[in-house]
């Protein structure tokens, strides 16, 4: 099957998979803590404890 605009694609992930890959390029890339600035927004706390929220650059650019 064609991906999106008929290239087709060399590999294809599952989404644990990919969380994988990623958190271990992250890691090679970025060795140590980081630390993220930005905005919080659309915090959500649901019925057990969970805690959700979105996280934008504050300003025209993090605007939904």
């Amino acid at each position: 099957m064609d991906g999106a605009g008929g290239i087709v694609p060399e590999r294809t992930f599952g989404v644990a998979e990919l969380s994988t890959e990623v958190s271990r390029a992250l890691a090679a890339a970025l060795p140590g803590d980081v630390w993220v600035k930005g905005q919080v927004r659309s915090l959500r706390r649901t019925a057990t404890g969970a805690v959700y929220f979105d996280l934008a650059e504050p300003g025209p650019l993090g605007a939904a």
